[in-house]
């Protein structure tokens, strides 16, 4: 049993360490000023709060979509993809 607690002894720090990584990592990204969010899992993801402001702003340079022309556009058939036979298929 002595080799048991020894073993335990020397791997104790080791055990830790990816609970000290994940600390230090969270502290970084609230430095920056990063959110985070916790997923399934412990997966972590940090974001960056400006982000969504500029996908807001992209949005609203879009063009809008005329709904007059989807309607007139409507009794087309979807656009496909054709691939070349046996490429991908088996």
């Amino acid at each position: 049993m002595r080799d048991r607690d020894l073993l335990d002894a020397l791997l104790r720090p080791f055990r830790s360490y990816p609970a000290r990584v994940t600390e230090r990592a969270d502290a970084d990204a609230r430095a920056a000023g990063l959110t985070i969010e916790v997923l399934a899992g412990g997966v972590r993801r940090y974001r960056d709060p400006r982000l969504n402001q500029l996908a807001a702003h992209r949005a609203s340079q879009l063009p809008v979509i005329n709904p007059s022309a989807a309607a007139v556009n409507a009794d087309r058939s979807p656009v496909r993809i054709v691939v070349a036979a046996g490429r991908w298929s088996r």
